[in-house]
């Protein structure tokens, strides 16, 4: 009975883990992430509360499967480029990982009035910064996975700290950027200004 119910209330192609997300990030944009409530996350996904009880535990949870979903289409989008394989050398690895956190910007900018609406609640509440550090620090570990940087042992989880400094850039050029599109100009700006921050994460020998 509660799947006839969906077939009727929510027509998107999209799987319900997506759809939910989707709608809560498009509703944060128009009505600011603290304003929202999952009746209004529900009813702007066409489901019903049990659907989102079945798949997420609460806001935060629903944003975790948002990162989730950022973390899967960079991963699908970056491929297998001209970055993938041959050279493995670290200055490569580096180029990897790089455009890998830029395609996360890229991604992110599909739902950027709400992305930006979250960024504003978490800086106003450091307390659900904090829960969700353990995700974006999940999502780092994939980019450096697949930028082909091991993350295994000791040394591989000092990384992370350093990689978690990478994005904050980005995320300030998010918030104040209009143009989140770069030019090659600004492209080779931010290369510039993350530089240390990949020098951190895979040091050049020597």
């Amino acid at each position: 009975m509660t799947e006839k119910k969906h077939e009727k209330r929510n027509a998107s192609p999209q799987p319900l883990r997506e759809v939910i997300p989707g709608a809560a990030l498009a509703l944060a944009g128009e009505r600011g992430w603290e304003n929202i409530t999952l009746r209004d996350i529900a009813a702007r996904a066409g489901v019903g509360l049990a659907e989102i009880y079945d798949l997420y535990c609460d806001k935060t949870d629903i944003l975790a499967g948002y990162g989730r979903m950022v973390d899967r289409a960079t991963l699908e989008r970056a491929g297998m480029g001209e970055n993938s394989a041959g050279d493995d050398s670290a200055e490569n690895r580096r180029d990897r990982l790089f455009d890998l956190v830029m395609e996360r910007f890229e991604i992110l900018n599909d739902h950027r009035a709400g992305v930006l609406s979250v960024l504003r609640g978490l800086w106003r509440d450091p307390k659900q910064a904090v829960i969700g550090a353990p995700h974006l620090a999940r999502s780092m570990a994939w980019m450096l996975a697949a930028a082909g940087i091991n993350t295994e042992g000791l040394r591989g989880a000092a990384r992370l700290p350093d990689l978690l400094r990478y994005p904050a850039e980005q995320r300030r050029r998010f918030r104040f950027e209009k143009d989140v599109h770069p030019t090659p100009e600004g492209h080779e700006a931010l290369a510039a200004s993350l530089a240390p921050a990949l020098a951190r994460v895979l040091p050049p020998p020597g």
